[in-house]
């Protein structure tokens, strides 16, 4: 049986699965968390966020969203 501690233990690794892949690091931008992967916001895949769990979070949702050109 999974103990509440196990399931955190999981739940923050699948969290940070594109951050440690990529070898990412939340950086501040103005007053917002960032994490980005590529050259540059306008090109990359990029999260924001008000701390860096939540620039991660939103890096994650973005990571989903299909590429379309």
């Amino acid at each position: 049986m999974n103990t509440n501690a196990e399931i955190n233990y999981w739940q923050d690794k699948y969290d940070l699965r594109y951050v440690e892949s990529f070898k990412l690091t939340p950086f501040k931008d103005g007053n917002q968390w960032c994490v980005l992967l590529g050259e540059n916001i306008q090109e990359g895949v990029v999260g924001f966020g008000t701390n860096p769990i939540l620039a991660i979070l939103d890096f994650n949702r973005a990571m989903l969203k299909p590429i379309i050109k």
